[in-house]
């Protein structure tokens, strides 16, 4: 196996951004600038491609080696793509992403990237090959484009995805470039996060094309608040055993109780008061509110957390439709 650059490491974003924020921008006239991106819900990894062995590398350092992890061995289809000469030495960014919804989100394609070899190759067999989504370029030719704008690497990658293609035609199927509009104004921005969500993403990437790698890229996920009905409870571990985890809670679709998430979060004083509630069985059926980010593709709210406990929220008025209206972007 060849050797490669272990001090590498893809930039993080600039964080969230809000709405406030993003119309002031509109405003000032220079939307164009800006390119707008799904937010996959996935792992993001470095391929660094090599003619003598190629490396799928962490974006974060492993505790015990402190060094990138190398997940190559785990995706077969990636370790015996062939290249050309000139692409020597090419760091690609982007973010691991799997077919299947059995495999959806961070845990269930890192559980594949950090099982065994022989065992990510039968669920991929089972569920699908696991794709990149391409969205940046750290190094080209062997050179450092890292201080080059946004919208300059964007076209060196298309031009390495081209010429990865013409070698193998076949890994258009799985090494593939992340879609990007431009937005003209706030309406566009709410237009792209809506489909964003629809299509089962996280929410979007705002990225000024401006700006050179570790600048200018934010996420937009909108937090919301709403309501549900507790039907369950999640048993906690370690330092809350014996104590309630998180809660399950339900809405009303069709007049029948359907499970939308979890939550967890409250204080301790709270988890031991809600416990104490739960072992003399009278947790279930009370109203908890919640906040979180959005719908997922799986009909269940993402990255839920507790807010408080209602006794004055009415049960009839937690619904699906009443939850997705609350999730509704401004």
């Amino acid at each position: 196996m060849s050797k490669f650059r272990k001090n590498l490491s893809p930039c993080d974003s600039n964080g969230n951004i809000n709405e406030v924020k993003l119309r002031q921008w509109m405003r000032m006239g220079d939307a164009q600038a800006y390119a707008l991106e799904p937010k996959y819900d996935g792992s993001r990894y470095l391929f660094h491609l090599h003619r003598r062995g190629h490396h799928l590398t962490s974006r974060r350092k492993s505790v015990k080696t402190e060094e990138f992890v190398d997940r190559i061995k785990q995706v077969r289809h990636f370790r015996k793509l062939r290249i050309p000469r000139q692409l020597e030495g090419t760091i690609i960014d982007g973010e691991m992403v799997s077919p299947s919804m059995k495999l959806a989100g961070t845990h269930g394609v890192a559980g594949v990237l950090n099982s065994k070899p022989r065992r990510a190759y039968k669920r991929q067999q089972q569920y699908g090959k696991l794709k990149m989504m391409t969205f940046n370029l750290l190094r080209y030719k062997n050179k450092s484009v890292a201080d080059q704008p946004l919208s300059n690497r964007r076209k060196l990658l298309e031009e390495a995805l081209g010429l990865i293609y013409k070698k193998n035609p076949k890994a258009k199927k799985f090494l593939l470039l992340t879609p990007q509009t431009k937005p003209h104004n706030w309406k566009d921005i709410v237009a792209t996060y809506r489909q964003a969500l629809e299509n089962g993403f996280e929410g979007i990437m705002i990225k000024d094309g401006r700006e050179p790698d570790g600048k200018g890229m934010w996420k937009m996920k909108v937090w919301r608040d709403t309501c549900g009905i507790v039907t369950g409870v999640k048993p906690g571990t370690g330092q809350f055993k014996n104590l309630i985890g998180s809660l399950k809670f339900s809405v009303y679709q069709d007049g029948k109780l359907v499970e939308v998430g979890k939550c967890s979060g409250m204080d301790v004083a709270e988890r031991k008061r809600l416990s104490r509630i739960w072992k003399h069985d009278k947790l279930f059926g009370q109203i908890v509110e919640v906040r979180a980010q959005e719908m997922g593709s799986a009909g269940r709210l993402r990255h839920a957390r507790f807010q408080r406990m209602r006794d004055d929220y009415p049960p009839e008025k937690c619904t699906i439709q009443k939850l997705k209206k609350d999730l509704e972007l401004i």
